[in-house]
């Protein structure tokens, strides 16, 4: 379970990678170097499932803005 300040923490890093990949061309390069960040920052915030959720919902929206949904 995280506590208060761990999710203020999360919650950064997951607008940190939003920030950084948002508009950028998408080539396999782009999507290698997201994914191995994500999973650098579920790393950082001890695998907890909301780290994994955080992350996976970064992926997903850039893939969906990507995909022009």
């Amino acid at each position: 379970m995280m506590v208060f300040l761990e999710a203020a923490g999360l919650f950064r890093d997951s607008w940190k990678l939003y920030k950084k990949y948002f508009g950028q061309d998408k080539d396999r390069g782009m999507w290698e170097r997201l994914i191995d960040e994500a999973d650098g920052l579920y790393e950082k915030h001890g695998k907890q499932p909301f780290a994994k959720e955080m992350m996976v919902a970064v992926i997903s929206e850039i893939e969906r803005i990507d995909k022009g949904q």
